[in-house]
């Protein structure tokens, strides 16, 4: 069961039982374990946040990342490392709608560029798709808090990225959702430019 479409119940056992698990691995030794643990861990805090409370579900969700990026380093895991700053990008954006909109969204902008790092257009397309929407969709949050023009221009750019690997034949509702998004984006920087 994907941890998107979960109800609260399931995604609070799974919560205790990750808890349980990590505790396990960490005395353990078993530190790789431990950590993805801890990945698995913040998505279902994650996916909580958007059932109930969600400013404390994302503190939750962005401590567990956190702790899985002790271990899970770019040069010894380099795709775990990327699909953790990706959804750790994800908990900043969302937390950003409840608070510290700048500082938040400034910091899921570093999360997804480090993801953007290791996902690659040429290895990873799928990957690179998702974390350059990822990073579009926050430098649009950036824009209504600051440089309204330089982050709408970002945030083409970025989209356009997430086109090269993203087609209609690829991922059609993706490559939709962009095109729509992207189409918004532009008519608004032609606003800024007249």
């Amino acid at each position: 069961m994907s941890m998107e479409h979960s109800n609260e119940q399931d995604l609070q056992k799974a919560i205790k039982g990750y808890q349980k698990e990590a505790m396990v691995f960490k005395r353990s030794g078993s530190f790789l374990k431990y950590s993805r643990t801890l990945l698995l861990m913040g998505n279902a805090y994650l996916s909580l946040s958007k059932i109930r409370e969600p400013e404390e579900n994302l503190e939750s969700a962005i401590k567990a990342y956190k702790g899985a990026l002790r271990i899970l380093t770019k040069k010894d895991y380099p795709m775990d490392h990327a699909a953790v700053q990706n959804n750790l990008g994800r908990a900043y954006s969302r937390l950003a709608q409840f608070r510290d909109k700048e500082d938040n969204i400034k910091l899921a902008i570093e999360a997804f560029k480090e993801a953007l790092t290791m996902f690659t257009r040429k290895d990873h397309l799928a990957e690179f798709a998702v974390a350059n929407e990822n990073l579009g969709n926050a430098y649009l949050v950036l824009a209504t808090v600051r440089d309204r023009k330089e982050n709408l221009e970002l945030a083409v750019q970025t989209y356009n990225e997430a086109l090269t690997a993203c087609t209609e034949e690829s991922n059609s509702e993706r490559h939709k959702r962009i095109m729509g998004i992207l189409n918004i984006v532009r008519s608004r920087l032609k606003k800024e430019h007249s």
